[in-house]
């Protein structure tokens, strides 16, 4: 059987890196992965982890998706090497955790330029081959954060749901070029990029910020690291279960997988009920309670 000819992107650490590390590992040598990274000076880690399978099976390639020059040259290298393009593994991405109206423009353009229009990129440069060859798939790590909305990662959150439906809409047509799409959904996962939200790390300065937002952000941080630490997943977790997904009979591989029973559980809130009063519900209770007498409002809503 011949090598599945693999791009994985954003893998200088976390689940790029080890979903990597993962396949260009693999005992039987079944995968040919290039993994790219916008930044080659961060590829220590990775040429560390990847020890023998490094330029055998695992191989390292500049690639920043915000770029469509740099989208086009990694694929036209691997295209023009193989032939073909069988795998690709949209990880690239960067998350806020900061009220929208206290968030930069710029910032909310960062987010959406990686975490969805980077997807595009990637995608408008293999789906033409991939339809040619009749045979692909294409996985996205996306978030719960894609199927639920989460207070203070509102941008974080609309770029993901924008993948969501990108990733959904596409399958459909797809499937009459036996191109496969699966949108990988993960919780908490403990990588370099959660923890730096945990710690809030890219907040807004606090003089900034209202009381009552204030409140509201620490509220829920306390309950995000209550979370993180008794739902969280590692990244190699999620490598292992984007292996099986990828070794599924093509028929029998996913649209859409979550990758934890907490994940299933929270999900399943906004699929019960459509108004997803369920999950809105939930997670208005956490952040509102302790503040809801100082949130009463000073006009008439009559008026609204």
């Amino acid at each position: 059987m011949a090598q599945k000819v693999t791009l994985i992107t954003g893998c200088s650490s976390g689940i790029g890196l080890n979903i990597a590390v993962k396949l260009g590992k693999d005992a039987a040598k079944k995968y040919m992965v290039y993994s790219t990274m916008r930044n080659l000076g961060k590829q220590e880690p990775l040429q560390v982890a990847a020890g023998d399978a490094l330029d055998d099976t695992l191989f390292i390639r500049p690639l920043d998706v915000v770029k469509e020059d740099s989208v086009t040259n990694a694929v036209n290298e691997i295209v023009d090497k193989h032939g073909r393009i069988d795998l690709v593994i949209n990880n690239a991405g960067i998350a806020t955790f900061s009220p929208l109206e206290y968030t930069p423009l710029s910032d909310v353009r960062d987010v959406f330029e990686t975490n969805f229009f980077g997807v595009v990129r990637m995608m408008q440069a293999v789906l033409p081959h991939m339809k040619e060859q009749r045979s692909g798939h294409i996985i996205n790590v996306s978030s719960i954060g894609g199927v639920l909305g989460h207070p203070f990662y509102e941008t974080y959150s609309a770029s993901k749901h924008a993948m969501e439906g990108l990733t959904e809409s596409l399958a459909i047509r797809m499937k009459a070029f036996n191109v496969k799409l699966t949108s990988v959904i993960p919780g908490p996962v403990a990588t370099s990029m959660n923890e730096n939200i945990v710690e809030g790390n890219r907040l807004p300065p606090r003089q900034k910020i209202d009381p009552i937002t204030r409140e509201q952000l620490k509220i829920l941080s306390t309950h995000q690291k209550d979370q993180f630490e008794s739902k969280v997943q590692t990244a190699e977790d999620i490598a292992e279960i984007v292996q099986n997904i990828i070794e599924m009979d093509l028929s029998n591989r996913p649209v859409r997988f979550q990758t934890s029973e907490y994940v299933r559980e929270r999900t399943a809130m906004k699929f019960a009920d459509f108004g997803s009063v369920t999950w809105m519900d939930f997670i208005r209770k956490i952040i509102e309670e302790p503040v809801v007498a100082d949130s009463k409002p000073k006009h008439d809503e009559s008026q609204i």
